[in-house]
């Protein structure tokens, strides 16, 4: 692409990147095993563990002058010298508000990822809703998803009513593949809020995760017309491109990453998308803008590191280690490009190498980190109690800081290391400040692992916590079942949970299965001849139906439909035995 050419905008792209430059806190863009693990640790490293009590008269008033002028040089556009004058005060006083505030708006005028660090330090020193929901906006746009759920689970139950609230909870709830909540938040927000276009497009965006070939089709055709909208062309540019990601279009993610680099080419996460695009696509030349990408990213810490990261989430951390040595030393020691070091190191499976590079450099603030990474190295040579020590060591220095607990406890599951990450994630858990993303990422764990006792457990918190919840009631009545619970009990839960949620088959289904368990079989089988045929067809339900069907003792017809359920994904142990059990019946009993 061509390089920007020496206009007005081209100038004050390049103030921002100088104010972006002065030394600052890394960005947190890292790749699965690490992404967004960092926010907040890098925050401390730069800015010192916490507010300083007894600050003397003159440096209070100094603090004051020099955040009055950082804020006046903004308004002017001198945004290097308001990056010095605020950075200056923050030196003075790391909980001053109005500097970090002008630090993040700084960094997202520029769309650069230290947007999510200086959002996390605000949204911590002053817990406001609005601060949490631009902090949620800007995880979305950089992609720091744990983030932004984090953000949107702490706003209190008052502030989930907005457009805005819908809409960044649609946003992820998208990102997370899961359309039809994203579709129940966007339309809640076009309720809220008739003339936002952006409900259009939102919608639009959902339509392109529907099963339904002429439904994508539409969403694509609605993204192209919006596409040429202005004020929203580069979030429908955006849609279809992460669209084309999904079905590894390599000839659509270049069109519209193409796009985007047209519109605006100084900006970081667009060459980014150009970059994979051309990787996708075997471009030739895709080598020869990495290049270009990393010589540029020499003095910057945060580009550096976002490259490193690129490449090891590629399979080329031999790459990657080759760059961050051709780094000057200064930016070597500066994060996140250590914990990039570490990451190739870790995919290279050099041990040796990983314990003297988490030994040694800069680990201010995240002395927690340094520790795990010890731990890994002596868990991969067989020193279990070098292993608990350097754990024991990690949590110490996590202590109750929710932040850095949630940090170690993504990257414990991004090694795999599930039951470290449990002991973390209950930690959070049973406390009352912002428990539900642990226990999201508990009910996912045991989930993936078939463990029903302690997906009950993790649901019965959440009830503590909320009552009111209509999924964690159905999942409370159906696990308890499965579980062999007093029938009468279950039943009550599940009739509770049905009519809460009455068009869901999943609770019509377990209603059946609690019906059947009480000595009310023709009921249960009523109850789910209610549900459209297509619905019924489906593995998941399948088995359900199957079972009633065998509990009404119409065995011939009932075994296609158990056979189906049997082959459903992600089944529960006790829910395999179940189903397995009436179809041993209903062979025997239809022979």
């Amino acid at each position: 692409m061509n390089p920007e050419v020496d206009n007005p905008e081209a100038q004050e792209r390049r103030s921002l990147e100088e104010a972006a430059a002065f030394p600052g806190p890394p960005p947190p863009l890292w790749s699965r095993h690490w992404r967004g693990m960092l926010v907040a640790a890098c925050l401390v490293g730069i800015l010192g563990a916490g507010g300083w009590l007894g600050m003397k008269w003159h440096q209070q008033l100094r603090n004051e002058r020099l955040t009055s002028n950082a804020i006046q040089f903004f308004k002017s556009g001198d945004y290097r010298s308001a990056a010095i004058s605020a950075r200056q005060a923050l030196l003075l006083n790391p909980n001053n508000v109005q500097a970090t505030r002008l630090m993040a708006q700084l960094a997202g005028l520029l769309h650069s990822p230290e947007e999510v660090l200086w959002r996390s330090q605000l949204a911590r020193i002053d817990a406001t809703s609005e601060n949490n929901l631009a902090l949620a906006a800007a995880a979305l746009e950089h992609k720091e998803y744990a983030v932004a759920e984090q953000a949107l689970a702490a706003l209190p139950q008052e502030d989930k009513q907005s457009p805005m609230y819908h809409k960044l909870a649609g946003a992820l709830a998208l990102e997370q593949r899961l359309s039809r909540v994203a579709e129940i938040h966007f339309r809640q927000a076009a309720i809220l809020a008739p003339g936002d276009e952006q409900n259009q497009l939102n919608l639009a965006a959902v339509q392109l995760l529907s099963d339904d070939p002429a439904a994508r089709a539409e969403g694509r055709k609605r993204l192209e017309e919006l596409s040429l909208r202005p004020g929203l062309e580069l979030a429908a540019i955006q849609s279809l491109l992460n669209d084309a990601k999904r079905e590894a279009d390599a000839q659509r993610m270049l069109k519209y990453a193409k796009m985007l680099l047209e519109k605006e080419p100084g900006r970081f996460d667009f060459q980014l998308e150009w970059l994979e695009a051309l990787w996708m696509a075997r471009q030739p030349d895709w080598e020869s803008f990495l290049t270009r990408l990393q010589t540029e990213a020499r003095e910057d810490a945060g580009r550096a590191g976002v490259l490193i990261n690129w490449l090891n989430a590629r399979g080329m951390a031999a790459q990657a280690l080759t760059y961050s040595r051709q780094l000057p030393e200064a930016v070597q020691e500066i994060q996140p490009v250590p914990l990039g070091v570490a990451e190739a190191l870790i995919n290279l499976k050099d041990w040796a190498a990983l314990e003297r590079h988490a030994a040694g450099g800069q680990w201010s603030g995240m002395e927690f980190v340094r520790a795990a990474l010890l731990a890994r190295c002596a868990a991969e040579q067989e020193r279990w109690e070098k292993v608990q020590s350097e754990w024991n060591r990690a949590l110490r220095e996590v202590a109750d800081d929710l932040t850095r607990m949630s940090m170690l406890g993504r990257l414990m599951e991004g090694w795999g290391w599930d039951s470290y990450a449990e002991e973390i994630w209950w930690r959070i858990a049973r406390g009352n400040t912002n428990p539900r993303p642990a226990l999201e990422r508990l009910f996912r764990m045991y989930r993936r692992h078939g463990q029903s006792r302690q997906l009950l457990a993790v649901t019965q918190r959440i009830r503590e916590l909320d009552s009111s919840d209509p999924i964690a009631l159905h999942n409370e009545a159906l696990l308890k079942l499965l579980l062999r619970a007093e029938p009468q009990e279950c039943l009550k839960l599940a009739r509770e949970a049905y009519e809460k949620l009455r068009h869901d088959a999943s609770a019509t289904a377990t209603l059946a299965l609690a019906l059947e368990r009480a000595g009310k079989p023709a009921e249960a089988l009523e109850l789910l001849k209610g549900l459209p045929a297509d619905k019924l067809k489906q593995p998941a339900l399948a088995g359900y139906y199957g079972m009633m069907l065998a509990a009404n003792e119409k065995f011939v017809e009932a075994v296609p439909f158990l056979e189906s359920g049997m082959r459903a994904p992600e089944l529960l142990p006790e829910e395999r035995d179940l189903i397995a059990s009436f179809l041993g019946k209903a062979r025997a009993a239809s022979r």
